[in-house]
């Protein structure tokens, strides 16, 4: 039974093309190439490249010699950093196996590798070195090597890329006011394209923080570039005015709520003016639905001020101002005999001012609406 199945398999091998001999070849280099693979997986580059080689080396006519040469130059570029030897296999790939899988990465990465080795195979492994291994722990750590490198060699020809990736491990490690200072000194440099390019991430970032004004003196600055910088300036600028008025939609309703509570607070001082003789006033006692109506508004701010959406911001606002108006209204007024002219009246309205207020500043300072609306008392709605 075994003699037969021998047989079968060695039909079945001559058929496709390869003797028994080949057959052993093909099964030594797959299981050479996995084994490389594990390697590498295992912490162990440069054991895992050396037997990727030995696999092509196995059979260079096999059909994981093209997978094994790749694989090998990828190692040698991005986990050993050394460019020449990796230039140099995934030359060999495309000159041995023009119609592989691998050809056409092989190609990308060759004109990639040539074209950076102008400053040299050392500054050219650092600049990988620093990039690849940069994590969120040592971002910072990074970008500060890769500035220094950057500084010692400025005729670089990625050291515009390399100021961009600075920017970027700057921000992500929280530093982005140094990451913005980095973007505006590419931004002033004698690269259109670059300079552009820097200025559109600043818009970005600005905005991002909340500085529209910043974000808007970047897009300025891109439009007198001109050509297609311009018309990019021009779709941000409409952009950032669509979110100015996003953003300063809930303090414009804040103050026109305000503007009608002041009426509504006219209204009950008259009408109590007009009753003062009826009545005498002492210390103010807030009824149940007024307390009620005081947690309802104060658990809204809190809900708010945590950020959810700006109309809950702008509602929280405008609920700690209303309890200026409710509350009055639900007031006990008692023990009738003190004098009129005693001057209560004025000093309870006072004493609840002030509280009604400080809810209603804190409920503001709380939403992040303080800025939005003394700068729309100061200067408008349209200001």
């Amino acid at each position: 039974m075994l003699s037969k199945l021998a047989v079968a398999s060695l039909a079945l091998v001559t058929a496709a093309g390869l003797g028994p001999q080949q057959a052993r070849h093909a099964g030594a280099q797959r299981e050479s190439f996995y084994a490389a693979l594990r390697l590498e997986r295992e912490g162990k580059p440069r054991e895992a490249a050396e037997k990727l080689i030995a696999a092509y080396e196995m059979d260079t006519k096999g059909s994981y010699a093209p997978e094994a040469l790749g694989e090998a130059a990828r190692i040698f570029e991005r986990k050993l950093f050394e460019p020449r030897r990796a230039l140099e296999l995934y030359g060999k790939l495309l000159e041995q196996y023009p119609q592989s899988r691998q050809s056409r990465r092989a190609m990308a990465r060759v004109k990639w590798l040539s074209g950076h080795l102008d400053a040299g195979e050392q500054v050219l492994a650092e600049y990988m070195r620093t990039t690849v291994q940069a994590n969120q722990q040592n971002l910072e750590d990074a970008a500060r090597r890769l500035e220094k490198l950057l500084d010692q060699h400025p005729n670089f020809s990625l050291a515009v890329e390399g100021r961009f990736w600075i920017a970027s491990a700057l921000e992500r490690a929280g530093k982005k006011a140094e990451a913005l200072k980095v973007l505006e000194q590419i931004a002033g440099g004698d690269n259109p394209e670059a300079s552009a390019r820097a200025l559109g991430q600043i818009a970005t970032m600005r905005i991002a923080g909340g500085d529209f004004d910043g974000a808007e003196d970047a897009y300025r600055k891109m439009a007198k570039l001109g050509g297609k910088w311009r018309m990019t300036a021009e779709a941000g600028m409409r952009q950032l005015v669509k979110l100015e008025r996003e953003r300063a939609l809930p303090a414009v309703t804040t103050v026109s709520y305000c503007t009608s509570l002041s009426w509504a607070w006219v209204f009950f001082i008259a009408s109590a003016w007009r009753r003062r003789k009826r009545f005498s006033y002492r210390w103010l006692v807030p009824t149940l639905e007024s307390w009620l109506y005081l947690g309802a508004m104060m658990g809204l701010y809190l809900w708010a001020s945590g950020g959810t959406t700006h109309t809950a911001r702008a509602l929280a606002a405008m609920g700690a101002m209303t309890f200026a108006v409710l509350l009055p209204a639900g007031l006990y007024w008692r023990l009738p005999g003190t004098r009129p002219g005693s001057g209560l009246l004025v000093l309870h309205l006072l004493v609840l001012s002030a509280g009604v207020l400080s809810a209603a500043l804190m409920a503001i300072q709380g939403a992040g609406m303080m800025e939005q609306l003394l700068h729309t008392i100061r200067f408008g709605v349209n200001g």
